[in-house]
């Protein structure tokens, strides 16, 4: 039995990664505003570029964090250094993520005027998808997508209440 149980689990996750190689990357994106296979290439390239920005400033805030642990441990008394570093550090961090310019214009010349005209749809989704998700909860509608959710009595002892925070009582 417990080998049976093996297989069936070994080719369900066979099943799931071959399930997932099958769909393109973006596939939801893709359909929606009509993506060809090129701009979601373009698209992805632009990605690249943007994450190798972010890696930039990672790599330079990793070597002024190094500066600054070094001379720490060093009981290094050059203030003025040692706040230099921790004012540039801070400086960098505010610079990730990389966002807008010049990668959003990139991203957005890849569209067409059709295409374009459907991302504030998408923007609309985003805003409204937290309270959506809670009409499913609440069973005040169906999930568009026919995902199985747990029943509440399941979640209710999980989840707090939709909107609110888990009340944590102190220990006594």
């Amino acid at each position: 039995m417990r080998l049976l149980t093996l297989f069936v689990m070994g080719a369900l996750s066979l099943l799931a990664q071959d399930t997932q190689a099958l769909m393109p990357p973006y596939s939801e994106v893709a359909r929606f505003l009509g993506l060809t296979p090129n701009q979601v290439q373009s698209l992805q390239q632009v990605q690249r570029r943007k994450a190798q920005a972010e890696q930039a400033i990672y790599q330079e805030m990793q070597e002024k964090e190094r500066a600054l642990w070094t001379l720490l441990n060093e009981n290094s008394n050059d203030a003025s250094r040692v706040g230099t570093l921790m004012i540039e550090i801070n400086q960098l961090r505010k610079k990730v993520p990389v966002g807008g310019e010049p990668y959003r214009g990139e991203a957005l010349n890849v569209l067409t005027t059709e295409q374009k005209a459907k991302l504030p749809a998408l923007t609309n989704a985003l805003v409204t998808a937290p309270a959506g998700y809670e009409a499913v909860y609440l069973n005040l509608i169906d999930n568009p997508r026919e995902v199985h959710i747990m029943p509440a009595r399941a979640v209710s002892s999980v989840m707090p209440e939709p909107g609110g925070m888990a009340e944590i009582q102190p220990s006594r």
